[in-house]
C-alpha cells in the first residue's frame, strides 16, 4: 500500500513547499530517520568515542525542524557532520570522526574538513572564515605539513527554514535541489566570498556547500536529498585533482 494512504500526503506536480501542517512534526522525523539509516550504513560496526558523542549530540535536538532556533541547533549540526561523512564512507573513502569534525583519507593524501550549518544566509562568510581559521590552525600543526583543509558549508536550514519539503517524482527532486543550491550560490557570491576563496590558508583546497532537502516523492516514499558543490580555491593543484578525481560525489 502506498505510503501516501498511511499519512494522507496529496500528489503534487514538482515543486518545493512547505510541509502540510497536518503532519505535524511526525513528518520530518521520518525524514531524520533516512539519514540515521545512512549514518548507521557507514558507522554501525565502530565503537570510537567522537562516533559516540556526535551520535548524542545529534539525539539531543528538537523533533521539529520548526522548533530549532540558533540556541539549540547543536544536534542538527552533529547530524550533518555524520551524514557528509556517511555519505562520503558509504561511497568507499577512507573517513575518521574526530576534531576537527571529519579527517578524509584519498590515495595518501589527507584532508581535515571543518563543518559549519549556518542558520542564516547573512552568516555564511563568517562561518566560512570561521572553519578556516580553524582549519589553520589544525594543519598548522607539527607533523601535518603534507595535510589539507576542507571547508564544508550546510545551506540546508538557511534553504528549508525547517519548513519546505521536495515534492517530485522520481528522477526529478534531485534536478529541483541541484538547481536550488547553483541559484543560492550564483545569487549570494559577492557576499559569501567566492571569487576570494583563494585567500584562505595555502593548504585549504575546497569549500564544499552542501544542500539537502526532504523529498516526498509522489507520496509513495519519504526520503532525504542532498547535493553538493565544490569550489575550488585554486590554492593547491595537486590536492584538488585529488578530491576531484576519487572523492565520492554526494548527489
Amino acid at each position: 500500500m502506498a505510503l501516501d494512504s498511511h499519512l494522507n500526503l496529496p500528489k503534487r506536480t514538482p515543486t518545493v513547499a512547505t510541509t502540510p501542517s497536518r503532519n505535524g512534526p511526525y513528518i520530518p522525523g521520518l525524514y531524520d530517520a533516512t539519514e540515521v539509516v545512512e549514518i548507521f550504513r557507514a558507522f554501525g560496526t565502530e565503537n570510537s568515542p567522537a562516533l559516540k558523542e556526535k551520535v548524542q549530540r545529534a539525539l539531543s535536538g528538537p523533533i521539529a525542524p520548526l522548533s530549532e532556533q540558533p540556541n539549540n541547533s547543536t544536534a542538527r549540526n552533529a547530524m550533518f557532520e555524520l551524514t557528509l561523512a556517511a555519505n562520503w564512507k558509504n561511497g568507499g573513502a577512507g573517513v575518521e570522526l574526530g576534531e576537527p569534525d571529519i579527517l578524509l583519507y584519498l590515495t595518501g593524501l589527507r584532508f581535515h574538513v571543518e563543518c559549519k550549518r549556518p542558520f542564516y544566509a547573512h552568516s555564511v562568510r563568517a562561518n566560512i572564515k570561521d572553519a578556516a581559521s580553524q582549519l589553520g590552525a589544525e594543519i598548522e600543526k607539527p607533523g601535518r605539513e603534507n595535510d589539507y583543509g576542507i571547508v564544508a558549508i550546510s545551506l540546508s536550514r538557511i534553504f528549508t527554514k525547517g519548513e519546505l519539503v521536495c515534492f517530485a517524482p522520481e528522477g526529478q527532486g534531485r534536478r529541483i535541489v541541484r538547481e536550488a543550491l547553483a541559484e543560492m550560490l550564483k545569487e549570494n557570491a559577492e557576499d559569501w566570498g567566492i571569487w576570494r576563496f583563494h585567500e584562505l590558508h595555502e593548504r585549504i583546497v575546497a569549500v564544499v556547500f552542501h544542500l539537502g532537502s526532504p523529498w516526498d516523492v509522489n507520496g509513495e516514499r519519504l526520503i532525504n536529498l542532498s547535493t553538493t558543490d565544490f569550489r575550488n580555491t585554486g590554492n593547491n593543484a595537486k590536492a584538488w585533482e585529488t578530491l576531484e578525481q576519487n572523492l565520492p560525489k554526494v548527489c
